[in-house]
C-alpha cells in the first residue's frame, strides 16, 4: 500500500485522494485544516482507542471460546446473556441520559 504525508500523518494514498478530491470539495474545509484536525484527534485519542481495541479483542476471545465449548448444543439465551454480563460485554441498564442546554445559553 502506498502512503503519502498529510501534515503530521502518513495516510494511505487512496484515502488521501478520496478526502481531498471527493469528501472535502464544497465543504469549506481546507485540506490542511482537515489533516491537522485529524492529527490532533489521533494524538488525543489514539492511546485510548488502542486500549479499547485490546479490551474488545479480549472479549472476543472469550466469546469465541464460549461458543467453541458449546458446539452442537442448543443456545440457551438466558445462560448466554448471563455469560455476556459476567465478562463485562453487557453492562447494567442505566437511566436515560438527560442533558441540560443551560451551559450553551439555551
Amino acid at each position: 500500500m502506498n502512503f503519502v504525508q498529510a501534515g503530521r500523518l502518513s495516510v494511505a494514498q487512496v484515502l488521501h485522494a478520496f478526502v481531498e478530491c471527493v469528501a472535502l470539495p464544497g465543504t469549506g474545509i481546507s485540506a490542511a485544516a482537515f489533516w491537522s484536525g485529524l492529527a490532533d484527534l489521533v494524538h488525543d485519542f489514539g492511546e485510548r482507542n488502542r486500549r479499547l481495541l485490546e479490551v474488545r479483542y479480549a472479549l472476543q476471545l472469550r466469546i469465541d471460546a464460549h461458543h467453541r465449548d458449546r458446539v452442537g448444543e442448543p443456545l440457551d439465551l438466558a445462560d448466554y446473556e448471563g455469560f455476556l454480563r459476567e465478562i463485562g460485554y453487557l453492562l447494567p441498564q442505566i437511566d436515560d441520559f438527560q442533558h441540560s442546554h443551560s451551559e450553551c445559553g439555551r
